[in-house]
């Protein structure tokens, strides 16, 4: 969870959330912004689709992406009250 001031000004607790796109092989390739997102996309490409890589650009990429709710860590845990 993501800690923010609510607008009364009191704390807030929201869902961090990341982005992911799946692979048609299968893998779930997931980031914390659309900018990494497509860094890790094409990386993904490059290595292991190199005949489709350079196909799709940063628009096709974001286009298929979804809104992905991320686990809180041990370490966002530790002594935020819950």
């Amino acid at each position: 969870m993501s800690i923010g001031e609510s607008p009364t000004g009191g704390i807030e607790r929201r869902p961090a959330i990341a982005v992911a796109v799946r692979c048609p092989c299968g893998l779930e390739i997931t980031s914390t912004t659309p900018e990494d997102l497509v860094i890790d996309v094409n990386r993904h490409l490059t290595e292991q689709h190199p005949r489709v890589a350079g196909h799709y650009d940063d628009d096709d990429i974001l286009a298929l992406s979804y809104p992905r709710p991320v686990a809180p860590t041990d370490r966002d845990r530790q002594g935020v009250p819950q």
